[in-house]
């Protein structure tokens, strides 16, 4: 029998993983196994914190597999997906050595890596492109995968300049490894619709007319760096936005998602931004301009959602695959 496995970092990144398992498990004579992982921060002297290991708030159907009930090294399983490839070279972020890629590759012979996190398509072309997107995009642990599914494949090509360069045996090699066929964070916004993806009930209020008809619904999202970019101009066109918006509630639903470590960072690189940001967010609520998205997925916004306004972000580029409009902003 063949055997899978799939190494969630947390429950709020299932998302990342849906629709392969749900084609995992329709392959005949398959057992695939579900075993969320420990993860933990890294500080700046390489110490570790903040531990983590997740096994509750998963899909109620999922069977979830604990760490010790399932041995990699005896079962060999022939598949191993994984969200984390940098072992130890994320600065902040890591997983268990045990789960480290370098580990993993001994344990299967196809180890698929799908990042999580969805970018803002870059220029595969940039001439700094090494310098700033090298060690996030591609650290020096990428070549344990055996696959890697991207988001597009303009991000593919991306990939494949930082992995190989100019070295034309190299891409020829990866171009095999890189897919973007059914990027799982693109391909759920498919599986879903209005009525079936699942979201905070305490939204109808927003969403729908007194005749049960949705409202025309926009998702607007607030990035980090376009705060730290154009700092109280970035309010000041946040305040216009949500102003326009408090003028069209009658007949428009606002659902406004502000990066969810936006607090934090203004907090550590724009402190005197900080206050003003959060008048912001509590005109916004006081007001019951919209609704104030705090789920950890951009899912259910984007497929409720008829239009985007906003930040160039990764949640920008799930929304254009719909083939929904991104108004300018």
């Amino acid at each position: 029998m063949r055997s899978v496995v799939f190494l969630p970092c947390h429950p709020n990144m299932w998302d990342g993983f849906e629709t392969i398992y749900d084609k995992e498990i329709s392959v005949p004579d398959t057992e695939v196994t579900i075993i969320p992982i420990p993860t933990y921060d890294r500080n700046h002297d390489d110490t570790l914190a903040n531990a983590e290991y997740i096994t509750e708030g998963y899909p109620e159907c999922l069977k979830i597999t604990g760490l010790n009930d399932y041995d990699l090294s005896k079962k060999q399983p022939d598949r191993i997906y994984i969200q984390n490839i940098s072992d130890s070279c994320n600065a902040g972020f890591t997983v268990h050595p045990h789960f480290y890629s370098s580990n993993l590759r001994n344990f299967t012979k196809d180890l698929v890596y799908i990042p999580y996190n969805c970018i803002t398509e870059l220029d595969p072309e940039y001439e700094d492109l090494r310098q700033y997107y090298g060690e996030i995009l591609t650290p020096s642990t990428i070549v344990n995968a055996n696959h890697i599914i991207v988001q597009s494949e303009n991000t593919k090509n991306v990939y494949l300049e930082l992995i190989a360069g100019k070295n034309d045996l190299l891409k020829n090699e990866w171009t095999k490894k890189i897919s973007f066929i059914d990027y799982p964070r693109k391909a759920i916004l498919k599986k879903y619709s209005s009525d079936t993806v699942r979201y905070p009930s305490s939204w109808n209020a927003q969403l729908f007319n007194t005749d049960r008809s949705q409202k025309k619904t926009v998702l607007f999202c607030t990035s980090v760096f376009e705060i730290l970019e154009n700092n109280r101009l970035a309010l000041k066109k946040i305040k216009t936005t949500l102003d326009y918006y408090q003028n069209q509630k009658s007949n428009t639903a606002l659902i406004w998602r502000p990066n969810r470590n936006l607090p934090e960072i203004i907090k550590k690189l724009r402190p005197e931004l900080l206050n003003d940001f959060n008048l912001l967010l509590e005109y916004y609520t006081q007001n019951n301009i919209g609704i104030l998205d705090k789920t950890p997925s951009p899912t259910a916004p984007i497929i409720l959602s008829h239009e985007y306004i906003g930040a160039d972000c990764g949640v920008k580029e799930l929304f254009k695959s719909t083939g929904k409009p991104c108004l300018p902003w």
